[in-house]
């Protein structure tokens, strides 16, 4: 689960990266422009997520003695802080996703695109977070794998989408 926050936090970093850079194109759409930069905000919210994820999971170690050191931070602090973090990148991701509809025009929810059909899959996923949290309780090492597994979601819908067609396929960007 480490290796996975990592690769996460890596992931995150580049899909950063590849989505400032296309905020030059967005100068002719106000829509656009504000969808790129809050989906831009919701990837720093759930990155920042995944690293109060992967610390979680180093203290929870280090408190059952698998790792030799004291924990550093407590643990409900760092829950509370990933929780804050997912709950931020949760509205924004939404308001991305609107923001998305309205720029995209009339046809965007009928021309189904993988990165249209990821980022529903890691809506769904954090709703499901956000409800099983707020509802249920949900605490702990469940909430960090649904962090983990709404994040990879996340990144494959623009990352993974844009490696496959740029690298891949040898196609241009979505």
């Amino acid at each position: 689960m480490i290796l996975l926050s990592i690769l996460l936090i890596a992931f995150f970093a580049a899909g950063l990266w590849l989505a400032l850079s296309h905020l030059g194109m967005a100068a002719d759409s106000p829509w656009l422009l504000a969808h790129i930069s809050s989906a831009i905000a919701a990837y720093a919210m759930f990155a920042a997520a995944v690293v109060c994820a992967w610390l979680f999971t180093q203290t929870e170690r280090r408190l059952r003695g698998q790792l030799g050191d004291a924990p550093r931070i407590p643990l409900l602090t760092l829950e509370h802080w990933m929780f804050l973090f997912v709950y931020a990148g949760f509205a924004l991701l939404t308001l991305s996703l609107l923001l998305g509809g309205v720029a995209g025009g009339s046809g965007f929810l009928f021309k189904l695109q993988h990165k249209t059909i990821f980022a529903a899959l890691a809506w769904l996923c954090f709703a499901l977070l956000v409800v099983g949290r707020v509802h249920l309780g949900w605490r702990g090492t469940k909430a960090v794998r649904m962090v983990h597994f709404g994040s990879a979601f996340l990144l494959l819908a623009y990352v993974g989408t844009h490696f496959v067609l740029q690298v891949v396929l040898k196609r241009g960007a979505v």
